[in-house]
């Protein structure tokens, strides 16, 4: 990074940051050049690289997500305002967000792995299913496969959850494609045992909030209501169930986001993308309708493949 660049970070971030009660550190010469680190109250907040044309974050409150007491949103805002100012092209960083377990966080606390696994949910997950996109895609960070996540999230959202294993393997075929054998291994997995029992805990754990699961509920019904409930501080009692929720969506892989590599490019508004995915013009119950649908036409396929292998 050119010494000129490199003052004009400096400045700017002094700038935008003094008031806050922060400190700016530059990391090391050499491969660490250009490399900043910024602290609050002698806790890290963030640390971000300028390359080239562009700012990459490293990470906005991951290892003191309780000890920094900035706001992530408003850092991130900060930093494209800088980023602005320099004339870059783009900002670069990976999806860390996460919501933890009311209570759990404490002053002093560094946040291991397995705290973070048993503590916390990943909030782009919860947001994909609630919303249809992560918080990154919605204020514009977004990665070369976003819009066919989009596409495949909001099928899922509109799919019944207790169709949710049909309609994997249906997508997988109406693809037109051989499944390779990470697909093979997921399918295996859904048509299992523990597939069933997981269902019935997810099933378990909403009718004891009151939400009702049937045929035609759709994932997107089942976040929307629970959604409801967090918008009247009810986090605590709902925490357990979201993270089951979410831990089931993550190990049959129903739910596609690449979360590193997102990028925003710095000719947009970060406030232009604020705005909720459009509305699908097939309705939750349609949807379901049609996955029967498709069920029935494929049970009757099969029949008649097997009279005709009758007949040979």
């Amino acid at each position: 990074m050119s010494t000129s660049r490199r003052t004009s970070f400096i400045d700017a971030a002094s700038n935008r940051f003094s008031d806050k009660g922060v400190e700016l550190r530059e990391i090391g010469p050499m491969n660490y050049e250009g490399r900043f680190s910024v602290h609050a109250s002698h806790n890290q907040c963030f640390d971000i690289r300028i390359e080239d044309e562009h700012m990459t974050i490293d990470y906005i409150k991951y290892a003191n997500e309780f000890n920094c007491k900035l706001a992530g949103s408003a850092i991130l805002r900060e930093l494209v305002d800088i980023a602005r100012e320099m004339k870059l092209e783009y900002i670069e960083l990976k999806d860390f967000s996460r919501i933890y377990r009311p209570g759990f966080e404490s002053e002093g606390v560094t946040v291991t792995g397995a705290e973070k696994y048993e503590h916390s949910y990943e909030l782009a997950y919860y947001r994909i299913l609630q919303q249809g996109q992560s918080w990154y895609n919605s204020v514009g960070f977004v990665s070369d496969k976003t819009a066919a996540e989009y596409e495949h999230n909001r099928t899922i959202r509109e799919t019944a959850f207790l169709h949710l294993g049909y309609m994997n393997t249906v997508e997988f075929m109406n693809l037109g494609k051989k499944w390779n054998k990470k697909q093979m291994k997921i399918a295996e997995k859904i048509g299992g045992e523990q597939y069933r029992r997981d269902v019935e805990n997810c099933v378990g754990r909403l009718m004891g909030h009151g939400i009702e699961v049937d045929e035609f509920t759709t994932v997107g019904y089942i976040f929307g209501k629970i959604h409801e409930n967090l918008m009247e501080n009810r986090l605590a009692e709902f925490f357990d169930t979201i993270l089951a929720l979410i831990r089931f969506f993550i190990e049959y892989h129903y739910i596609y986001y690449q979360e590193d590599g997102l990028r925003l490019y710095l000719n947009m508004d970060i406030d232009s993308h604020k705005k909720s995915p459009a509305k699908s013009s097939v309705s939750h119950k349609s949807r379901t309708m049609k996955t029967m649908k498709t069920m029935k036409t494929m049970k009757t396929m099969k029949t008649n493949k097997r009279k005709t292998s009758l007949k040979k």
